[in-house]
């Protein structure tokens, strides 16, 4: 029982000391271990940012010089691109001629009075040209209202003064008074053209206007 109490009290004792003593140095030791958690922060956190900012920030300002360098120089190099481009197709423009195909040449045919008609009495007209026969009964007849038509909408609307021609492709039926008595029914405006079998193929080889034998 003795020896139990000499224990206790030498525990009491030494817990007193240790807490006069902790009492006494432990300012200094939060003091140290907040300096310590601090500089841990400071470790594992900003300060490893804040060291690189400065190298970040003497960067940025590099790149966004050599960025802008980079776009004025793509400009200009587009931009004279273009103006080049649409200088050498305005010179191209001029050079070049509008190719188109041909179509028409020279011939000689008969009117309905019987006088003989070539491309020259036809030039500075706008022509409307017709290849038909008389002796059709349906096409004929409701071709050659068509251009009667035509004329009106052209000449009344749209202030055109056309010349109407009709070219007959069956040149041993079609006679000069034929066609003048033909074309008379519809529109006095129309005029008609015939010629020898060899003119009236010749001409019609030069107008792309096909002829097959019914």
């Amino acid at each position: 029982m003795a020896l139990s109490r000499l224990l206790f009290s030498s525990f009491k004792n030494r817990s007193a000391e240790a807490l006069t003593l902790f009492r006494r140095f432990g300012p200094s030791r939060r003091f140290h271990c907040s300096s310590y958690m601090r500089s841990a922060r400071r470790i594992e956190g900003p300060p490893v940012l804040a060291e690189r900012t400065p190298s970040s920030h003497l960067w940025m300002p590099t790149a966004a010089l050599l960025g802008g360098f980079g776009g004025v120089a793509l400009f200009l190099y587009y931009n004279d691109e273009k103006r080049a481009i649409l200088k050498g197709q305005g010179q191209n423009i001029d050079r070049c001629t509008i190719k188109g195909p041909i179509i028409g040449g020279p011939f000689t045919l008969i009117d309905t009075e019987g006088r003989l008609v070539t491309e020259r009495n036809l030039l500075g007209n706008s022509i409307l040209l017709y290849f038909g026969y008389t002796s059709s009964p349906d096409v004929g007849p409701a071709e050659v209202q068509k251009m009667a038509k035509a004329i009106d909408i052209l000449e009344s609307k749209q202030n055109l003064k056309v010349l109407p021609v009709f070219i007959t492709i069956d040149p041993q039926r079609d006679t000069p008074s034929q066609l003048r008595a033909y074309l008379r029914e519809f529109d006095s405006r129309i005029m008609g053209l015939t010629g020898s079998v060899a003119a009236i193929r010749q001409m019609a080889q030069e107008y792309r206007c096909v002829l097959q034998e019914g």
